[in-house]
């Protein structure tokens, strides 16, 4: 077997069967039908030829692939290679996953401290967890093996501030006084104005203050203090100065006979008007008489002795004194 002629668009290493017989298998001719035999391996070299100009063509416009092009990519078997154009092999994968796992002894352990709970061998994997506190444990404040989160720590600020029968310690105690610049009272407290209120329902202010502001109907409800229009005092409680004063008991005011017209001494006088004006005027508060048995209007004329609040056809007055004041709302913490 001799070798075909190469040239045009035939390719090297392909074979005629002989050139002994020119018809049948010498050099190869389609025009003439010379060398019959060799024909079908002309055409395969020029089909050959054809798939490698074509593959010679894709191999030029293939390049090499990069973290941010796609392309032909390189193995890599070898663990200190810094390349970032190159793929590791599975075996290099492999070798280096056994290197790293030599290096982390089979007995380290990682431990749990203070709150946190978990750890042990690193042979496995481990995960160490801090129990956080429930609203009731954070509001209780007993187990010291729990942590507050935003949740529960903003739940114990609320219980805190807020009241005792409206779920919470509160800061404020049940039975507290407090007087607010406004019209209503705020949550968590009632205005002091001697209502009757259940038992049932305000059972930390009724264990607070009890029936000493009234028994209400002596079985499920109780009375608040009254405290519109009165002025507090702090109870004697033995020091001699307020003595004999039980706590939560009235005081009437000191009475404060006047005059409006200039016939009896020198008092505070409003000439001319009438008992009630005189009275607004002077800055005196009225009251009743049962309050103050036995008193008398006394003066320096020659019947400078009267019932009070004083005789109409002089004019006499009186009232209790008060200090200057402005009017708010008071209220007791539920």
């Amino acid at each position: 077997m001799g070798t075909l002629n190469d040239s045009g668009d035939s390719f090297p290493d392909i074979l005629q069967f002989e050139q002994t017989d020119p018809v049948l298998s010498g050099e190869p001719n389609e025009a003439t039908g010379a060398g019959i035999d060799n024909i079908p391996h002309l055409q395969l070299a020029r089909r050959t030829r054809w798939l490698k100009t074509r593959v010679d063509q894709l191999l030029g416009l293939v390049v090499n692939a990069t973290t941010n092009v796609a392309g032909i990519v390189r193995l890599n078997n070898t663990l200190t290679s810094t390349a970032t154009d190159q793929a590791a092999t599975a075996d290099a994968v492999r070798r280096a996953n056994a290197e790293a796992l030599s290096r982390v002894p089979a007995t380290r352990q990682i431990g749990a401290a203070g709150l946190a709970v978990g750890g042990g061998a690193l042979s496995v994997d481990r995960t160490i967890t801090v129990p956080k506190a429930t609203v009731e444990q954070a509001i209780q404040g007993i187990d010291d093996d729990v942590a507050l989160t935003p949740l529960t720590g903003r739940a114990l600020v609320e219980d805190f501030v807020g009241g005792s029968d409206d779920g919470g310690l509160g800061l404020v105690p049940a039975g507290a006084l407090m007087d607010f610049a406004r019209q209503t009272a705020p949550d968590g407290w009632l205005i002091c104005n001697g209502a009757e209120v259940p038992r049932a329902q305000y059972p930390a202010l009724f264990a607070a203050i009890g029936t000493i502001w009234g028994v209400g109907d002596g079985s499920t409800t109780f009375n608040l203090p009254d405290l519109r229009g009165e002025f507090r005092r702090g109870w004697d409680a033995g020091r001699g100065v307020d003595a004999g004063r039980a706590f939560g008991s009235r005081q009437k005011g000191t009475l404060f006979v006047f005059d409006q017209n200039n016939d009896g001494v020198w008092v505070t006088g409003v000439p001319g008007t009438s008992l009630a004006a005189s009275q607004t005027t002077a800055g005196v508060d009225s009251y009743s008489i049962n309050d103050y048995p036995g008193a008398r209007a006394m003066g320096a004329m020659p019947t400078g002795n009267e019932p009070i609040p004083g005789a109409n056809n002089n004019l006499h007055a009186s009232g209790t004194t008060r200090p200057r004041n402005i009017a708010v709302l008071t209220c007791i913490k539920t």
